[in-house]
């Protein structure tokens, strides 16, 4: 909606454009926010990947479900899958916050600034595409209409030069391999010193070949 006419995106939203249409696809953020538009245009709404794991506390809002959260770990705890009685409760108490202000904060502006698409009918997504897989992400229950498209934003990889090519060998930005156990680190060595590639190996502020 952003990349087209203004006038045309006004006649859209506000149902007066005469092309037809065959289903909306957007991305959303944590609000179920184009209601509105599929409800005037009479039209299905696919929800495109989500770029995280089950937004937990906008679940309710695009599906009407609500995960276990005994077993399901809310979007912004600080762990994949909560396991001491603790846990399951701290992760309750978040879910039940997060939720509990998103409906405030969508309530405060109905009541202070109503506009016409707040009182239109809510559409649930016909189907929703999330980066996310079963063998990346913690096992959890999903509706039918919920496809997982986990690592769709990787390119193919491409073959390595001849004769061997090099390796980049890094734990990514989270984990620094000088932070490991110094065994550790010369396990990794004594394996990488066995393939026939070179090899440059990014360890915390530096590369060592």
């Amino acid at each position: 909606m952003y990349d087209v006419d203004d006038d045309i995106r006004y006649k859209v939203i506000r149902g007066k454009y005469n092309e037809d249409f065959d289903l909306i696809i957007m991305e959303p953020l944590s609000v179920n926010c184009m209601s509105y538009l599929s409800s005037t245009l009479n039209l299905p709404i696919i929800y495109d990947v989500i770029p995280s794991p089950t937004i937990t506390y906008a679940e309710h809002t695009f599906t009407g479900h609500i995960s276990n959260s005994a077993v399901v770990s809310n979007l912004l705890a600080q762990r994949a899958v909560p396991k001491t009685f603790v846990q399951r409760v701290a992760n309750t108490a978040l879910l039940a916050y997060s939720m509990l202000i998103t409906v405030y904060d969508e309530w405060m502006l109905r009541s202070t600034d109503q506009r016409p698409y707040d009182l239109s009918p809510k559409v649930y997504p016909s189907r929703i595409f999330q980066n996310s897989h079963y063998i990346i992400e913690s096992s959890r229950p999903v509706l039918p209409n919920i496809v997982d498209v986990g690592g769709i934003h990787l390119k193919p990889p491409k073959s390595i030069s001849q004769p061997h090519g090099v390796i980049y060998f890094t734990f990514g930005s989270i984990i620094q391999l000088s932070s490991l156990p110094e065994h550790n680190i010369e396990s990794f060595k004594e394996a990488i010193a066995n393939v026939p590639q070179k090899v440059l190996m990014f360890y915390g502020n530096m590369k060592v070949k």
